[in-house]
């Protein structure tokens, strides 16, 4: 486990503090003492057959008075956590889809057309529509147990002590380890397991402890490459922004991931000897003065050009530099507190 800090910038009070624990393939006993209890045995058995890792425990803020927050598994290298045989080639006539494996008749739930499945032919295909019933493996670099215990506030038992008295705080959502290296340089921190699990259920609570200081949105460096990312990330900021918390987003520096694409998440920075002081604040704000500008050009009512003006700020602060939104108009709506409907 050594190296294994030393690799993502964590101390070994922070690290064995947590504490990060290694599983060997063929172990899943192991596994199974170590935070898993409650999971499947058959589930858990058909992670760690696959690959070695490290289970790394995961605790709700200290003073929330939670239930208990799933650990989490990090295989060596990606595994295989559920499958299927599925079809999504131009003729959908699942009557004559028969599985390569059994000769059975594919189900008929596992029939798409290829409009269903264009994100998934993009990803997984390279974009060239598959036209044979095949197996696709769902892969994954990180895994929790099945059901909603993924999407949990993460604090680990040492940072509630700098928490207390921090003036900024760090909301890492890309996982403990970047969490725990920046917790290691002596930040205030808190964490999801990803850029997709932010608005886990009691953040609106723990929202309310952080409204005296200045909260931090950490994503990854890639935010540009990655469309995704930055939205998740706005969407994060305008949710905090609701409950009355001074958000901003800040990643690791883009010039410094420009010169060297490892330097991505804030763990490989810090490594780097990069710190936290030198990250990248990043802003997007809707100019002042849009409800005025929409009632003298709308000739709307006041009260009706404020709605609008609310709107349009909603989405548009959520868009990239294309003008492009990559969430749907739910997730803008149920973030900046605009609704679904107006969105």
């Amino acid at each position: 486990m050594e190296r294994f800090y030393e690799e993502h910038a964590i101390s070994t009070k922070v690290g064995d503090g947590r504490p990060y624990v290694r599983y060997e393939v063929g172990d899943p006993e192991h596994v199974l003492r170590e935070h898993w209890h409650m999971v499947s045995p058959q589930f858990v058995a058909r992670i760690a057959n696959q690959a070695a890792g490290v289970v790394i425990p995961r605790y709700p803020p200290r003073f929330l008075s939670l239930d208990e927050v799933p650990a989490e598994l990090r295989p060596d290298n990606t595994v295989v956590t559920d499958s299927h045989w599925h079809y999504h080639g131009e003729d959908t006539g699942f009557e004559e889809l028969v599985i390569p494996s059994t000769g059975k008749q594919l189900h008929r739930r596992w029939v798409h057309t290829p409009r269903e499945m264009a994100r998934h032919i993009e990803k997984v295909h390279g974009g060239i529509n598959d036209q044979t019933v095949h197996l696709d493996e769902n892969r994954a670099k990180y895994v929790f147990p099945p059901g909603d215990g993924a999407r949990r506030l993460d604090q680990h038992p040492q940072a509630f002590v700098s928490f207390v008295t921090a003036r900024r705080v760090f909301f890492v959502i890309e996982g403990c380890i970047k969490a725990d290296a920046m917790l290691s340089a002596r930040e205030a921190v808190f964490s999801v397991p990803s850029v997709t699990l932010w608005r886990a259920p009691e953040l609106p609570y723990y929202a309310r402890r952080l409204r005296e200081r200045i909260v931090y949105i950490v994503p990854d460096a890639d935010y540009r490459k990655n469309r995704g990312v930055m939205t998740q990330a706005l969407l994060c900021r305008s949710y905090l922004r609701r409950y009355g918390v001074r958000a901003e987003i800040a990643a690791p520096p883009q010039a410094a991931y420009d010169r060297d694409r490892a330097l991505k998440g804030i763990d490989d920075y810090l490594v780097s000897g990069g710190t936290v002081d030198d990250v990248d604040v990043l802003k997007r704000e809707a100019p002042y003065g849009l409800a005025e500008w929409l009632a003298e050009h709308g000739k709307w009512r006041n009260d009706k050009a404020v709605r609008a003006a609310d709107t349009l700020r909603g989405i548009a602060e959520h868009a990239d530099e294309n003008g492009q939104l990559w969430a749907p108009l739910k997730s803008i709506g149920n973030a900046t507190g605009i609704g679904a409907r107006r969105a």
